[in-house]
């Protein structure tokens, strides 16, 4: 479930909670930050956990940084399955197949210029077609009064009963174990000089 349906499912509430993101960010700045000059020529976080617990914690680490991404690739395929399959009636594993393959080629043959392009792309994608279509949606909904008046009252109100608070804690702690966990943050960090 994504940030846009637990809004819809749960109203404003959940809104409130993505509010925290950037105090998350920098709470793993204070936390990582102060030590980050000791690890400075280390390139993953495999290299630092072998460093300081040994070669088993880098292949745990390893171990576990494989089934994560390889997790992600396959939901990121049947995302784009989906999107095939709803865009052109083709079953969704063929779509999976199909997207997948075209990304692989992509990325084999392409190298380092395929990513440069990807980057252009996802720039283009995110600074003018998604403002343009929600743009669109906007005008088309019949603009802010008409999508107000349309929402159920209780999603426009912060109920804080203790099942909301309780679900908010969890939610919160969740995230910031995620966040902290996040490698991709940990690398380019190191990699600042």
């Amino acid at each position: 479930m994504g940030t846009v349906s637990r809004v819809y499912t749960f109203g404003i509430f959940f809104a409130v909670t993505r509010l925290f993101v950037p105090f998350f960010w920098l709470l793993m700045a204070q936390m990582f930050g102060k030590n980050i000059d000791q690890f400075q020529g280390y390139m993953s976080i495999s290299d630092i956990m072998e460093h300081l617990y040994g070669k088993v914690a880098r292949w745990i680490t390893n171990i576990a940084s494989i089934v994560t991404s390889i997790g992600l690739v396959a939901l990121q395929a049947t995302a784009m399955g989906c999107i095939i399959h709803y865009f052109f009636q083709i079953p969704t594993s063929y779509g999976t197949i199909i997207s997948t393959s075209i990304l692989a080629l992509y990325s084999a043959f392409g190298r380092i210029r395929a990513v440069a392009y990807t980057d252009v792309f996802q720039f283009v994608i995110l600074i003018i077609a998604i403002p343009l279509a929600c743009s669109f949606a906007y005008r088309e909904a019949g603009g802010y009064e008409n999508i107000m008046s349309s929402l159920p009252k209780e999603m426009l109100s912060l109920n804080l009963t203790k099942d909301n608070i309780q679900y908010l804690v969890v939610f919160e702690l969740n995230f910031l174990q995620l966040i902290t966990a996040n490698c991709w943050h940990f690398h380019a960090e190191i990699s600042i000089k």
